[in-house]
């Protein structure tokens, strides 16, 4: 958008033709590297990968650097062996100024032997392996002590010109934090906890990077500025390939003197390089320049003010919200997958632009002078690179947490003006109070809505009380009659309301999703530019989970690429999964149902599918024959959801029938 290679006015970056050859070198680099794990079949034993003797080293070649990986593994290698793949990767040929440590902990059971699950192991980055130097007792790797104490410990003992931190692990969200340990109940680092460790050290970081996802937002930022000059963090999921490890070493190693930014440009480049296809389209990395971000807190203190003062009147707030709404979420964002509550900070500015027209051009200038380069995949090219917590669910004990760390004033007034919900706690400013309450209160227990087709082929929506509803959804159940119920299928928002009807206006579709010729349910997460994410909830290896599938629309076609079976949002930890698991034949899969009327809330299992060779395909088809079911599902301003009455449809031979 506006952060392509090596194009800025700031004299540290790199020139478009230096990035060109550095991104030409890693990625043939990393080719040279696949030929040489085929033959030496480095990489394929975990009993190869710890050495006993330290290496001699290649003589210095400038500028010193100490990079410290701090590896909570978690799930990641108790349940697929990422961890292990990591450090078995790590090893290189380092010259005498680049020093590299890990610090490896946090699950039950390693895939490499010689590492304890018992101990907190330290080991040093060598050209034939990764050589122990150290271990400690057990410790929480999600309590800020622990960070602490590695983080001293190498900084004293391998003291450098430039520091970089890494936490490596999984992320959630600015509130429930990143680095979670499998071995102490899934505690993890919040930003605070980070923030008060690095302050111990009295050293200030180059840079402080997350292999982890969903860390690149603004709390997280904010409470690092005074402890690092970079950050280097994803918005979205980060991919299971994550960081080009080998990659940066040789960076290093070879350009030892590069200043800090270039460094961290290498670092996201790297990312999108080494991906693995199933995750190209999210990738979504950035490099924030930390000394900006108190600039960019204070354009969005003034933003949020106005929209508290914004929240006064039911009209504006009706059009925030409604806008917030259709912002770029990152993360998980169904009732399958959990709610991240994460919105990219360029679609949040934009979606209260076009709320209440209020020039927010500061704010523009703040995001991107903080956001110094950033590569992203096709779904998130039109994000900022940097995102915002919106507690679009309303739970008190998220938002009560979210408290603690919001970085604005006026957002925190903002929130307690729009959240309907008495447990939230210490609140600077009461929703009954507001003028936009009292008019909503007046008025709500006596709205109804009423939805009817017209003779137009159009599905309409009549409300009591318009002015109090957000943009309403038309949603689409099959009957089902093993079960005896509707089972829900789609739900589409693209709802306008007619002045010359007095109703919300909706424009019938004869179109499904089917899965290996199964009509399963979707859930639309993100759409932008002809692309769109969604998600199909289905039962995987006796898990909830969800298919994430990515549509593509030109004028000619339209189609599915299954991106892999997500697990999504850890309903107890909070954590956000890193792996999309690709099935294999023979594997059940079965999907799931949200159902209408005497069972609304729950779900059921439909037909289960194994597969067969070619995998999962995703298309779309007219409706299958049978009875289906619309209905309205309105959501108010503060947050009151209500389903209209049903209309029946019929479909035959593709076309839609409705029962007047």
């Amino acid at each position: 958008m506006r952060y392509p290679p090596g194009v800025s006015d700031r004299p540290y970056f790199l020139s478009e033709m230096v990035i060109w050859k550095m991104k030409r070198r890693i990625k043939l680099y990393g080719l040279i590297l696949s030929l040489m794990l085929l033959v030496t079949g480095c990489g394929c034993s975990g009993g190869d990968v710890i050495v006993e003797k330290p290496s001699k080293r290649k003589p210095s070649t400038g500028e010193s650097w100490t990079v410290m990986i701090y590896m909570s593994a978690s799930s990641l290698e108790d349940e697929y062996g990422r961890a292990g793949e990591v450090l078995n990767s790590l090893s290189y040929d380092l010259p005498e100024n680049v020093n590299v440590i890990v610090e490896a902990g946090g699950c039950n059971e390693w895939s490499i032997e010689g590492i304890k699950n018992d101990k907190l192991q330290d080991f040093e980055v060598q050209k034939n392996g990764i050589r122990l130097i150290g271990e400690r007792p057990l410790a929480n790797m999600g309590k800020a002590s622990t960070y602490a104490d590695f983080l001293n410990r190498t900084i004293k003992d391998y003291p450098a010109d430039r520091y970089i931190s890494v936490i490596w692990g999984e992320g959630g969200n600015p509130v429930s934090g990143v680095a979670y340990d499998a071995l102490y109940e899934y505690d993890s680092l919040t930003a605070s906890e980070i923030a008060g460790a690095l302050a111990s050290t009295e050293t200030k970081l180059d840079i402080i990077g997350f292999d982890a996802g969903m860390m690149s937002n603004l709390e997280v930022a904010a409470a690092l500025v005074p402890y690092a000059d970079y950050m280097v963090a994803s918005e979205d999921i980060m991919p299971l390939s994550g960081w080009d490890y080998r990659g940066l070493f040789s960076f290093l190693s070879e350009n030892p003197d590069s200043g800090p930014a270039q460094v961290a440009q290498v670092i996201c480049d790297g990312v999108s390089d080494n991906v693995w296809d199933e995750y190209e389209s999210i990738v979504s990395m950035s490099v924030i320049d930390l000394s900006d971000v108190t600039k960019l807190m204070q354009d969005f203190d003034t933003l949020a003010w106005g929209m508290a003062g914004d929240a006064e009147n039911s009209d504006k707030l009706r059009a925030i919200k409604a806008q917030l709404d259709k912002a770029e979420r990152m993360g998980a964002g169904t009732i399958f997958e959990g709610q991240s509550n994460v919105i990219d900070l360029g679609s949040f500015r934009n979606a209260v632009y076009s709320a209440v027209k209020t020039d927010y051009t500061n704010i523009d200038r703040a995001i991107s002078n903080a956001v110094i380069y950033r590569t992203a995949g096709k779904l998130h090219s039109d994000s900022c690179g940097i995102s915002i917590y919106y507690p679009r669910n309303g739970l008190a004990t998220d938002i009560n947490e979210y408290k603690k760390i919001c970085v604005s004033a006026g957002y925190n007034e903002f929130i307690d003006k729009t959240t309907a919900n008495d447990a939230v706690s210490d609140r600077v400013a009461d929703y009954k109070a507001t003028a936009s309450w009292q008019a909503y209160n007046s008025v709500v227990e006596a709205n109804t809505v009423t939805a009817e087709p017209d003779l137009n082929g159009k599905y309409l929506l009549y409300a009591s009380n318009p002015d109090i509803i957000k943009k309403p959804s038309v949603n689409l159940y099959k009957y089902n009659e093993e079960e005896g119920i509707y089972l829900y299928l789609a739900s589409d928002s693209e709802v306008s309301y007619s002045n010359i009807t007095n109703s919300y206006e909706y424009r019938l579709t004869n179109k499904q999703l089917e899965l290996n010729g199964i009509a399963v349910s979707s859930y639309l997460i993100n759409s932008m530019d002809g692309m769109a994410l969604y998600s199909i909830p289905v039962i995987y290896e006796d898990e909830i989970s969800s298919i994430r599938v990515l549509a593509k629309e030109t004028e000619k076609e339209k189609s599915y690429k299954v991106l892999g079976i997500w697990q999504g949002t850890d309903a107890k930890t909070g954590i956000i999964g890193r792996k999309y698991k690709t099935p294999s034949v023979g594997d059940t899969i079965i999907p799931i149902y949200e159902t209408y009327g005497e069972y609304k809330g729950k779900y059921v299992e439909g037909k289960s599918l194994t597969l067969v060779f070619g995998g999962l395909n995703i298309k779309e088809k007219t409706l299958d024959d049978g009875e289906y079911l619309l209905s309205y599902t309105v959501e108010d301003i503060f947050g009151k959801v209500t389903q209209s009455n049903t209309t029946n449809v019929t479909a035959i031979k593709g076309k839609m029938q409705i029962s007047r």
